[in-house]
């Protein structure tokens, strides 16, 4: 692997190799053949770069092992491998009379490439956990860099090139949690896959790059000081991070980072600190629900089985247990677990004749706290222990009908900062806080982006229409399976439409979910979060409380 010496900073440097020159054959095969070439390292001319005169930031240099790819006339044609003194090896190659190209890669492999086919190399700088040790002393990092030939190739012998490096190393100061301190820290909404295009001729501007599975990247156990290498990007505005010990989650920020080019560095360090604890059951993703508070979401709906007594999560975000159409009967009597639940059916006798999550019985005046009391104490389906959410009374809760809007924005004039949260840029809209999506062309539902979105547009992502609806019951944001799963990791959160029931009868399509605000001087109906491809309504009133409706519950950020 190419290693990296710090001294006081740091920056990837320029590597140039000897120059060697042969004569251009004028007879040209015609048939694949196998060429031994070597690439002499000259570490005399190499160019050490510096912030301050006489200080150095980088050296690069090589270990036996270490492996360049070489590309010819548009794909891959073999490695060359250093042995203490240079890179040599075969590549196969049919013509002469083009230059080559040479791709060093960090420690990546090239056992999965096929020669003479493979026309783009795709390396993903997502695990750095055995990279980086705090300053000073020698580190190893996973430099990416490339060059051309500096002669045309024309057969067997020497080769030279600069290799110019398309990565850029910066500090990062790490604070975590006492009881995660000797676990790995993944930083989110950091561009971690580079794909070089092997047709492209131009090597410094052959390369894309993009964030893989919400640009998280692995640094290891260190706290303290952490040189990474970073690819090249836009500044933000800051983004999440987490470590995990056993089945807690801690969760914190990183600050904000600055525009990274290719060869650079900062003497500045960036601070990330990990010091929240993310209970059993919940999500990673924080999001606004009023100007000071923020919260997790639960890992899936509420349900409930009725042969223990007991409330759990579904285990997937995009899970539902009625199906649209379906006769549940007087009390859910055949159904071994529901989710579509009466208003304040949370199982404790509080004074509410139906209280118990099965109940179907018409009559919203038999539903939730009388008056305009909301959901509070035994009535509050959080009031439970949860069994996948900690198993602890009171660690979950509804949103207030308050919270839905600010998550959400009001449904005319939505002023971010003012009448509802601000979040981040998706697809070119500022302040992205929602979108209606498919997941694998068969769930709909309402996808919620957190209020730091970093995940740009993962593969398997279609976007829709943002902070809007399209007016034809269309829940045009697609994403296979592994989008979503992408967008998961960035920390969105899928309401399913679940379907809503009315009495003994499950309805056709509408996600329904409830809130704790009871509608003012009214014992029969309460607010809730609704929404169809044609419309959503953070704040629904009128609201039945005899109606079944989803419930997804929530736990305040300390």
């Amino acid at each position: 692997m190419k290693k990296l010496t710090t001294i006081i900073s740091a920056i990837l440097l320029v590597l140039c190799f000897s120059q060697c020159r042969r004569e251009l054959q004028t007879v040209i095969p015609n048939v694949t053949k196998s060429h031994s070439i070597t690439l002499d390292v000259n570490n005399i001319s190499r160019a050490d770069v510096t912030v301050s005169s006489g200080t150095d930031f980088g050296k690069v240099t090589f270990k036996d092992g270490d492996s360049i790819f070489v590309a010819y006339n548009g794909v891959y044609v073999g490695g060359l491998y250093y042995d203490s003194t240079k890179f040599k090896g075969d590549i196969e190659v049919s013509s002469v009379g083009k230059n080559l190209y040479f791709y060093f890669l960090g420690n990546m492999p090239h056992n999965k490439l096929e020669k003479g086919v493979t026309s783009s190399i795709s390396v993903d700088m997502s695990d750095q956990s055995e990279t980086g040790v705090p300053s000073g002393g020698i580190t190893e990092l996973p430099v990416i860099s490339c060059g051309v030939s500096t002669t045309v190739f024309t057969g067997e012998g020497n080769y030279s090139a600069t290799l110019a490096n398309h990565c850029a190393i910066m500090e990062f100061n790490i604070t975590k949690h006492d009881e995660a301190g000797t676990n790995d820290l993944y930083i989110a909404g950091l561009k971690n896959k580079v794909v070089f295009n092997l047709g492209v001729t131009d090597y410094l501007a052959n390369a894309t790059y993009s964030q893989d599975n919400g640009g998280t990247i692995n640094v290891g156990t260190v706290t303290g000081k952490k040189w990474l290498v970073l690819l090249p990007q836009d500044g933000d505005a800051g983004s999440m991070a987490y470590t995990i010990k056993g089945t807690t989650t801690y969760v914190g920020t990183r600050d904000p980072l600055p525009k990274i080019v290719a060869n650079g560095y900062s003497t500045a360090a960036i601070d990330v600190n990990v010091n929240t604890s993310l209970p059993e059951g919940a999500l990673p993703g924080i999001f606004s629900v009023s100007p000071s508070k923020r919260v997790f979401f639960s890992q899936g709906n509420l349900q409930y089985k009725k042969s223990t007594g007991k409330f759990s999560f579904m285990t997937n975000q995009y899970d539902r247990v009625e199906t649209k159409e379906q006769n549940v009967g007087t009390d859910y009597a055949s159904q071994p677990i529901v989710s579509l639940f009466g208003w304040g059916t949370s199982g404790f006798p509080y004074g509410s004749e139906c209280y118990m999550p099965y109940r179907t019985k018409q009559g919203d005046l038999r539903y939730g706290p009388s008056g305009d009391s909301g959901l509070t104490g035994e009535a509050e389906w959080g009031h439970n222990e949860i069994e996948n959410g900690g198993n602890t009374a009171d660690w979950w809760r509804t949103l207030t009908k308050d919270e839905w809007v600010w998550l959400i924005g009001p449904q005319s004039s939505p002023v971010p900062g003012t009448n509802c949260r601000t979040s981040s840029t998706v697809n070119g809209i500022t302040n992205a806080r929602f979108t209606l999506a498919t997941i694998n062309n068969d769930i709909r539902g309402l996808l919620i982006f957190p209020d730091q979105y970093t995940a740009g547009t993962p593969i398997g992502v279609t976007w829709g229409v943002i902070n809007g609806i399209s007016g034809d019951y269309e829940y045009k944001t697609k994403c296979t399976s592994d989008g979503w799963n992408n967008l998961q990791t960035a920390g969105c959160v899928f309401l399913p439409e679940a379907y809503w029931r009315g009495n003994e009868k499950v309805a056709t399509y509408y996600g329904r979910y409830w809130s704790s605000t009871a509608v003012e001087e009214s014992n029969k109906h309460s607010y809730c979060l609704a929404f169809s491809g044609k419309a959503v309504n953070s704040a629904l009133n009128n609201a039945g409380r005899s109606n079944g409706y989803s419930v997804r519950l929530v736990y305040d950020v300390k």
